[in-house]
């Protein structure tokens, strides 16, 4: 999907929707000149490519596709690949859940309804060693 044979960012796109990989695929390419766009359809899918590809720059990650088993898939994922930063992408938009897995060690979680000028924000943040939480998150109450 590159132009040329080293890619300078490597992106891993995990959902089981293809129309929603391709629309994000189109999104990250759009980040820098050279861009490699990698998709998985469920977990297995990840699991496999993270073995043997250990130049992922970025795991852009369903939270709700074939595999996954909700927060218990997040913190393996995270345990075993912790060199990895993970952005979780869901339709989800639970306050809790989002605390939870930023707890567990993802680098970012944007909400499905989000614009692309915003997931491409947050995508760009998290690449340069930031973490993105949603604005409502920001807005909340951290003490529940």
């Amino acid at each position: 999907m590159t132009n040329e044979k080293n890619p300078s960012l490597r992106i891993l796109i995990a959902d089981d929707h293809a129309l929603v990989r391709g629309g994000f695929a189109l999104l990250v390419q759009s980040i820098e000149d050279n861009v490699e766009v990698i998709e998985a359809n469920g977990l297995e899918e990840v699991e496999s490519i993270l073995s043997v590809d250990h130049e992922v720059d970025l795991l852009l990650l369903d939270l709700s596709m074939p595999g996954m088993n909700g927060l218990e898939s997040i913190e393996y994922i995270c345990n075993k690949w912790p060199e990895v930063p993970i952005i979780i992408v869901s339709v989800t938009e639970d306050l809790n859940t989002i605390r939870q897995v930023l707890a567990l060690g993802v680098m970012g979680y944007i909400p499905k309804t989000s614009t692309p000028k915003i997931t491409n924000s947050a995508i760009r943040l998290v690449l340069s060693g930031g973490i993105y939480m949603p604005p409502n998150l920001l807005n909340s109450d951290f003490s529940n």
